[in-house]
């Protein structure tokens, strides 16, 4: 008797058939759990994996492009994967993309650097200005108040000019 064809399933990484998992590895491992095909190749996650039971696996050939600046995709490779079928069973491999850059090349995260040190020097500022404050301006007017806290931090007139304009902005809207 011949051995049966191997069965191949597509579907994307969250499935229909669970649509309350949200993890590609937990997918994965949901799909080789509740599937009968020999291979499951998902899409969705742009990151590759590859899960397996002896049996039964579940890959994923990631996404032909970096979309984002998480470190994953910075150190990955973009790939492709070559899936062979055949009446002996199915297999597959994963091939490299020469033409692609580096990922510290393709992408730049700098700008999460800038708003790292942004929000540090901004909780700072909020930090001295909280202990500058102490208790000495519960009772004064917010002008008094501006005038004070600019003058004690030595604002350049550029600063202390958008100061005043976000103070008229939030006063007028009251």
């Amino acid at each position: 008797m011949p051995k049966p064809s191997p069965k191949l399933l597509k579907t994307k990484a969250h499935c229909e058939c669970a649509p309350q998992i949200t993890t590609a590895a937990t997918a994965a491992e949901e799909i080789l759990r509740i599937t009968e095909a020999d291979y499951t190749l998902t899409g969705h996650y742009h990151l590759p994996f590859e899960i397996s039971d002896g049996e039964k696996r579940v890959v994923n050939p990631g996404a032909l492009v970096r979309l984002s600046v998480i470190q994953e995709e910075i150190d990955r490779t973009p790939s492709v994967m070559l899936i062979e079928c055949s009446q002996s069973g199915i297999s597959h491999r994963i091939i490299p993309l020469a033409c692609a850059k580096p990922g510290s090349e393709a992408l730049d995260r700098s700008h999460l650097d800038i708003e790292r040190l942004r929000d540090e020097r901004r909780q700072a500022f909020l930090t001295s200005l909280d202990e500058f404050r102490g208790d000495r301006f519960a009772a004064l007017e917010p002008e008094k108040v501006l005038n004070e806290v600019l003058s004690h931090f030595q604002a350049s007139p550029e600063v202390q000019g958008e100061v005043w304009r976000r103070f008229q902005e939030i006063m007028s809207s009251q």
